[in-house]
């Protein structure tokens, strides 16, 4: 295969079979929940974002579309695309917790985990996030009890700490 037929993957993606502007549009989301980007701001270029992301030019406008139709985000022509202030019923969620926390109230929960993709990507940290580690591990599950799918969960864990016991975050 010639390397220009080869497509360059960005490891975010890892080997998923969901589509790739779908799981842009989650980041993106991400970036939006976290306070990375604020109501008001301009998202970065199309260019921009093609490039950090290794994809293309429609792929970026499908996702932005997509969070576009959500009401995430309004595209402006000309100017580039502004994050909408975000109303108190529509406001995202981010839920923080401690390790030991999230064991104690899952103990002897078993739900059926499904890997839908894995990469050695870092998480975009906010303001006040602490310190990053100096590599990560990423996982994206499903997870489902009695056949009835009910989260996705993306996860990155500090890759020293992975490596250490990999059979048993898998």
């Amino acid at each position: 295969m010639s390397s220009a037929k080869t497509q360059q993957r960005h490891p975010v993606f890892g080997d998923s079979l969901i589509p790739r502007y779908l799981q842009l549009a989650d980041i993106f989301r991400q970036r939006i929940a976290r306070g990375i980007w604020r109501s008001g701001d301009m998202l970065p270029s199309i260019d921009v974002l093609m490039q950090e992301f290794s994809v293309s030019r429609i792929t970026v406008r499908q996702a932005i579309k997509l969070l576009s139709s959500e009401g995430l985000v309004s595209p402006q022509r000309g100017k580039g695309t502004v994050v909408n202030k975000i109303a108190g019923a529509q406001r995202l969620l981010r839920v923080d917790t401690t390790l030991a926390d999230l064991v104690e109230m899952y103990r002897g929960d078993k739900p059926v985990l499904t890997n839908i993709a894995e990469s050695d990507a870092s998480p975009q940290l906010a303001e006040g996030d602490g310190s990053p580690a100096p590599s990560y591990f990423h996982m994206r599950r499903v997870h489902a009890r009695d056949g009835v799918k009910y989260c996705v969960i993306s996860i990155y864990i500090d890759d020293r700490i992975f490596q250490q016991a990999q059979a048993r975050f898998r």
